[in-house]
């Protein structure tokens, strides 16, 4: 009782930054390379990412204000590394090497489709200790390209030397608090060099064991902050490590940037674990924020709450869940998949035919959906459709589990972009127990089974 006392007390105090009515949204691409010494080539994503977090820890906030209450939020919005390589799968372009060779023209395309009002890009170059880094803002609307600004100094003062760089460049963008250039560089973050070259290293290597390595390092060098934790969060929940992912989301603090985030992917940890207590009272707690906002819910909340109501057995409490995250986030077979399942456990055989076929519309190749298709054509009676459906594929279609509720899919990696992650978080909604209790907890999220 007492850590499932912690936990509601944890995701009761977590507030996410509510933005202004106008916050300006900045993009960061990675700075390019102008030197010869491909050893610092850690700094091309090194430099974008201190960028990153020092924009995203400027807030309006005074130290003074405790976690819990509202506040003013940032003034900027600034997308991170996982909301690029979002926007480019769904442009269509190379990821790798990320964001490598990208001209204006393709860098002004990318901040229009998020919707950004600045990119940030430059380049560095380094030589026997010394550092030199040059900055730019380009503006979305009207486009134009900002004056460019530059600083040099010794390698081991690069935190000093961003600071200055940052505080010139948000002058150049006119953003309000750069008119106070003495006070802001004091409210950038600042890490150990050692520290932060572990970290970001930890993100860019492909192998696993030297990613966690690195990771760990960062957090034995700087032990309070959040970043490397939230990374190694994700990496031991990408290796089904979830016991290790809880302990090291467990140590995002609830009005960090990535506090939602951490949420989220503690939900995650909670549903694979078949914890349904704890799974549930957080989506239900994420879904609440997105009342508190007067928004809808991310569909992958929507997504993992009717999991964890369908496991409870609640199918027609879960069902609207389901439906409401496939109309949000169509192109995602995932949804319309799981609202099979719901019709199909609710005996509604026509209407499940008809969702494993908008998932088949999407992913042709679902050998799942298409033997589901085919059990709900035969359980309707379809029996020569049911048939056509089999003759369709060269595989033999796998067997399924006859338990409904094994068949749902989790949705384990949020899709939805940053603008889109909502914030001050509520008391949970308790899981329904009968009807009555379900029609209490529906206007959580603004769907009412």
């Amino acid at each position: 009782m007492q850590s499932m006392s912690r936990l509601v007390a944890f995701l009761m105090l977590l507030v996410w930054p509510v933005l202004p009515t106008r916050a300006q949204t900045i993009v960061v691409f990675p700075f390019e390379n102008a030197g010869a010494d491909s050893r610092l080539s850690w700094l091309e994503e090194g430099l974008a990412e201190l960028t990153i977090l020092r924009l995203a820890a400027d807030t309006d906030d005074s130290p003074a204000v405790p976690a819990p209450a509202l506040h003013a939020g940032p003034r900027r919005l600034v997308l991170t590394r996982d909301d690029w390589l979002v926007a480019v799968e769904q442009l269509g372009l190379p990821p790798a090497p990320l964001f490598a060779g990208y001209s204006r023209a393709t860098m002004f395309r990318l901040a229009q489709h998020v919707r950004a009002d600045f990119v940030i890009f430059g380049e560095f170059a380094a030589a026997d200790g010394s550092l030199r880094i040059r900055a730019q803002a380009l503006q979305t609307e009207p486009p134009a390209l900002l004056d460019p600004q530059e600083v040099s100094g010794r390698l081991d003062e690069l935190m000093e030397l961003h600071a200055r760089l940052l505080v010139d460049l948000l002058a150049t963008m006119r953003e309000p608090a750069a008119a106070d250039s003495a006070a802001l560089p004091q409210r950038f973050p600042r890490f150990r060099l050692d520290a932060f070259e572990s970290y970001v290293r930890g993100l860019l290597t492909a192998d696993d064991e030297q990613r966690l390595r690195r990771l760990r390092d960062a957090t034995r060098l700087e032990p309070g902050w959040p970043e490397p934790a939230y990374a190694l969060g994700q990496t031991y929940l990408a290796r089904r490590d979830l016991a290790t992912a809880l302990i090291w989301l467990s140590r995002v603090p609830p009005a960090h940037p990535r506090g939602f985030e951490a949420a989220f992917y503690s939900g995650v940890c909670h549903l694979l674990r078949d914890d349904l207590v704890r799974a549930h009272t957080t989506f239900t707690t994420l879904a609440a924020a997105a009342q508190a906002r007067e928004r809808v819910p991310l569909p992958e909340v929507l997504n993992n709450l009717g999991v964890v109501l369908a496991r409870q057995q609640h199918w027609e409490q879960a069902a609207p869940y389901f439906h409401q995250a496939s109309q949000m986030a169509a192109r995602q077979p995932v949804y319309w998949y799981n609202l099979g399942v719901a019709e199909l456990a609710a005996e509604r055989f026509p209407e499940a035919a008809a969702m494993f076929r908008e998932v088949l519309l999407r992913n042709p190749e679902d050998a799942q959906a298409r033997a589901l298709l085919v059990r709900a054509l035969e359980l309707d009676g379809q029996n020569e459709e049911a048939r056509a459906e089999r003759e369709a594929v060269e595989f033999d279609l796998p067997q399924m589990d006859p338990r409904p509720a094994a068949l749902l899919r989790i949705q384990a990696e949020l899709h939805s972009p940053r603008q889109s992650f909502l914030p001050p978080m509520l008391p949970s909604t308790p899981a329904p127990q009968d009807g009555a209790r379900a029609e209490r907890a529906a206007p959580a999220t603004g769907v009412r089974p």
